[in-house]
């Protein structure tokens, strides 16, 4: 009897790729080609961004349609889905993986009756940081000072058009922006990203100037936000000498805030017009001051470029601004918002705006905002509403069980867990016409592919 055969493996980023071939009686043998192979990790718990594809062929290369083929998760506890579990015209197929719930090596067997099978393996990985920020279409985060950014709008993450295959996302996994500077903090904007060093000096990167430079003239910086979605990028920091508020553009100006006082903290909202952005900060006493196009919190309807101190003297130990609107919780968990009712361009007619704070909702524990809604996290689910008025109440799905600990520098487009962990809202990484701005998935674990 003739001896089985063996493939070579196929060159891919996989612990291990088996193919064997053991033509029975009266049958042509057959070999699995490889189309599609996994990424070398992904998120436990979590589909592959990749659709895992092979091709049957007979042994003059030849496809073989019609035939039937399992696939069979072997190690790691995950499922498989097939998209098609019997060969096309051109002998192909193709499933999804999701992955276990645990960290560890998964793998997956596709074989034939005819005992042609491939063999697939992965690990689940998480991708964790030490300091977190995002934007509408960015993410960025520090690991042992390095700055790594994901979402569809770096321009540095080109991934592979397979990506695409499942979600329609782009940049899901992490790609590297500095290794260098030994970075302690960052902030993001609509497409940049700025890092701060232990020297207190402030350097950027964007789509048009992709290596860090640093911001030339600011002073010592020791806290610093920027608003997510501004046009252009648009940043606020804390001087370390009198924790007065400076504010630049990435490529362009930067000043102090004029009348602005010593501020303990920093927040920085959205801007969907690309105009001047809302800003507030807390005093070292916990009372608020705002500046920027209006609906301070003050009492009135005006803009200021000069700080403003918000009505009602709360003290607060958190703020989350978002775009001409603002909210702040005490430390009994309070919430008190004012501004724009619905921010919401073509909401249609909604009530008064809210001109000096009005009590939101209790039981906060964390708050964020993002360019319309404002979310907090309590002792139950997380809650969202949208601008000042507290309406419209919805509850973010992808984070059942989660220990999240954070909101992305009170923007609520990224939350870290307990353990470092990223998750971030689907339409950052969504090019389609699906809404996912209500559903949280986790980033992809750096992806390491053959080269």
């Amino acid at each position: 009897m003739k001896a089985p055969r063996k493939l070579r493996p196929v060159p891919a980023v996989l612990a291990l790729l088996v193919a064997c071939n053991n033509p029975p009686t009266g049958e042509l043998p057959s070999d699995l080609v490889v189309v599609q192979a996994p990424p070398s990790a992904g998120a436990p718990g979590w589909v592959l961004v990749d659709t895992l594809k092979v091709r049957l062929v007979d042994p003059a290369g030849n496809p073989r349609p019609g035939v039937a083929l399992t696939w069979v998760v072997t190690k790691g506890q995950g499922s498989v889905a097939e998209i098609s579990a019997t060969t096309d015209a051109d002998g192909m197929s193709a499933a999804l993986w999701t992955l276990g719930a645990r960290s560890g090596l998964n793998e997956l067997r596709v074989g034939t009756l005819d005992d042609a099978f491939v063999t697939f393996q992965t690990v689940g990985e998480a991708f964790r940081v030490e300091r977190l920020a995002s934007g509408w279409d960015i993410g960025c985060g520090i690991v042992a000072g390095a700055t790594w950014c994901w979402g569809r709008g770096f321009w540095a993450n080109t991934p592979p058009v397979s990506d695409r295959d499942i979600f329609g996302w782009v940049g899901s996994s992490p790609g590297l922006v500095d290794a260098t500077r030994g970075f302690i903090d960052l902030a993001v904007g609509l497409s940049s990203v700025c890092g701060l060093d232990d020297q207190g000096e402030m350097w950027c990167a964007s789509q048009n100037a992709q290596q860090m430079a640093p911001v030339s003239g600011l002073p010592s910086i020791r806290r610093f936000v920027g608003a997510g979605f501004s046009h252009p990028d648009q940043y606020c920091g804390l001087a370390v000498s009198d924790s007065t508020a400076w504010c630049w553009q990435t490529g362009g100006a930067f000043a102090q805030v004029p009348g602005s006082p010593a501020f303990a903290d920093l927040w920085m909202g959205d801007d969907y017009a690309g105009r001047s952005v809302t800003a507030c900060g807390l005093r070292a006493d916990s009372t608020a001051a705002c500046w920027g196009p209006g609906l301070l919190g003050d009492g009135s309807t005006g803009s200021s470029d000069t700080p403003v101190s918000v009505s009602g003297g709360h003290r607060f130990v958190e703020l989350a601004v978002g775009m001409r609107f603002a909210c702040g919780r005490t430390a009994a968990g309070a919430v008190w918002c004012w501004g724009k009712h619905d921010p919401r361009r073509g909401a249609g007619i909604v009530p008064s705006d809210i001109l000096n704070p009005a009590l939101a909702t209790t039981g906060a524990l964390r708050i964020g905002a993002g360019l319309w809604w404002a979310q907090m996290m309590s002792a139950g689910p997380m809650v969202r509403w949208v601008g000042a008025g507290y309406t419209a109440v919805s509850r973010p799905t992808g984070l059942s069980q989660l220990p999240v600990v954070g909101f992305a520098s009170n923007d609520l487009s990224c939350v870290q867990l307990v353990d470092g962990q990223v998750y971030c809202l689907g339409e950052m990484f969504d090019l389609s016409s699906v809404p996912r701005e209500d559903n949280y998935v986790p980033v992809q674990p750096v992806r390491r592919f053959a080269q």
